[in-house]
């Protein structure tokens, strides 16, 4: 008995080094975290364009929090032809399992050198399109942003929030266009995105098939 107790402390022993020296070299650097600020917009506008929506775009997250998911919607006319047509169609992009900052970070320290574009191909995500004929919500929340109109909530100088979430919409419509990034979840336009996103996210599930979990980019 004594022998067999022997031996398995020395397995136990000659086994723990080997794991910590796998736990360092997946340790994230300053330098990680750098990589991750100076290529996280890249990826948002390959995956979660905002610049170049018909109507609205709409992109949220987290900077220091790059495990909380983002959001992500866009309006666009149904076809570019049909100005003036109340036919359109939104998207929504839902990372897979985990968020696009956190599926970068990974990537990234799992092969230090492989080149961005190579880990941007291999980010997980799921498109959805619905259509307003399907999701009678799209042309509801564009009349709300009408009411909701352009304003900003006044500063709270009772409290500071560090890292807000920040909410990035660009708006083309009725004449004019707008490109905003609002910190915090307060700002009444803040709001209008985010139960737009709930509610077109909805209409787009009830409508799509389950995703597979496959790298899609776009």
């Amino acid at each position: 008995m004594k022998e067999l107790a022997a031996c398995m402390l020395s397995v136990v022993v000659a086994v723990l080094p080997a794991k910590s020296t796998v736990q360092d070299k997946r340790s994230v650097s300053d330098a990680d975290w750098a990589w991750l600020e100076q290529n996280r917009q890249k990826a948002f506008e390959a995956l979660m364009p905002v610049r170049s929506a018909d109507i609205v775009a709409y992109r949220s997250y987290q900077e220091l929090y790059q495990d909380r998911v983002e959001r992500y919607f866009r309006i666009d006319l149904q076809d570019v032809r049909d100005v003036g047509s109340e036919r359109l169609v939104a998207t929504i992009v839902l990372p897979i399992t985990i968020s696009i900052q956190q599926q970068m970070l990974d990537e990234h320290v799992n092969d230090r050198m492989a080149p961005v574009d190579d880990v941007l191909s291999r980010l997980k995500v799921q498109r959805l399109i619905v259509d307003s004929t399907r999701c009678h919500a799209i042309g509801q929340r564009l009349g709300d942003l009408a009411r909701t109109g352009i304003r900003l909530a006044p500063a709270d100088l009772t409290s500071v929030t560090v890292h807000p979430v920040l909410h990035r919409i660009v708006v083309n419509w009725a004449g004019g266009s707008l490109d905003a990034t609002l910190e915090g979840s307060a700002q009444p336009l803040a709001e209008w995105a985010r139960r737009t996103y709930d509610e077109i996210r909805e209409c787009a599930r009830a409508s799509t098939p389950a995703p597979l979990p496959s790298a899609m980019q776009f």
